[in-house]
């Protein structure tokens, strides 16, 4: 997976996928200023060599920036609405 395009919903080139962790994969993204997030795989596909995200570019941006080695999965997972904390009344 690693050095592969990921490309968004709305055909904005995302950047390059740097490594796979706890079911996300981690791109790099920005020309100047470098940032890194994590995708579930859930949302990602293969298309003809690029992945294709289910999600629009900004989603993704809003995301919480990672480092390669260390992120929270839940944190992920949350923010694209793949697990949810439940409140106990």
């Amino acid at each position: 997976m690693e050095g592969r395009q990921v490309v968004t919903s709305d055909a904005e080139e995302l950047g390059t996928v740097l490594a796979e962790r706890e079911g996300c994969v981690i791109v790099e993204t920005g020309h100047l200023f470098k940032t890194k997030h994590a995708i579930p795989r859930d949302f990602l596909h293969d298309d003809n060599g690029v992945l294709r995200a289910t999600l629009a570019k900004d989603v993704i941006a809003d995301s919480p920036k990672v480092k390669v080695d260390e992120f929270d999965a839940a944190a992920i997972r949350r923010h694209y609405g793949l697990e949810v904390d439940f409140e106990s009344s």
